[in-house]
């Protein structure tokens, strides 16, 4: 058992997600910490560096971030955020803060969700919003630090008054993506 940080908010509980750094051997734990979000370097065994900030204030519920490793390349990393400017990107080539990307200015709760391409692309799923509600789920390819290379598609609406609730994102065995949106009325 390793305590990442004691300091987790009664009102946001951190959501901590952790990646696997196979060419590092140690694990990148990234959690959200009132309004920023820290990151440490775990190592086998349990050491581990000091908590760094990777992004400060922050806008959105406590899972309104993704992070993705270059397992091609490595070791970098890119982080999706939302703070007051709206869903960003930031390149984190070895954990030291990099080049930073608005991607959809004034979002809200996108959930964005990130996804690295062996080709050397990230691909970037987020909740945006149509017509006043969050009901569009939006893809953007990103080039390895972040820069869009593309422009935003939007995959998939809610139908009716009905709002997107929750996204999540796999890579299925041959390449492509399978998305899991929930509506707030529960239907998948």
């Amino acid at each position: 058992l390793v305590n990442i940080s004691p300091e987790f908010s009664s009102t946001i509980a951190g959501s901590p997600i952790a990646i696997a750094d196979p060419k590092e051997d140690l694990w990148i734990v990234v959690w959200r910490q009132v309004n920023a979000i820290r990151a440490r370097m775990v190592k086998e065994g349990g050491t581990m560096t000091a908590p760094k900030n990777l992004a400060t204030a922050l806008v959105g519920g406590e899972r309104n971030f993704d992070l993705a490793l270059d397992t091609a390349g490595g070791p970098s990393h890119l982080l999706a955020f939302e703070n007051s400017a709206g869903l960003q990107v930031r390149d984190l080539p070895s954990l030291k803060l990099g080049a930073l990307h608005l991607i959809e200015s004034g979002t809200r709760d996108s959930a964005p969700r990130l996804v690295f391409d062996p080709s050397g692309r990230y691909f970037l799923f987020w909740l945006g919003s149509q017509d006043g509600r969050r009901s569009a789920l939006r893809l953007r390819i990103l080039n390895l630090n972040g820069l869009p290379i593309t422009n935003t598609v939007t995959l998939a609406s809610s139908p009716g008054t009905q709002t997107f609730a929750s996204l999540n994102v796999a890579r299925t065995a041959n390449g492509s993506f399978r998305a899991i949106v929930m509506q707030q009325n529960g239907n998948a």
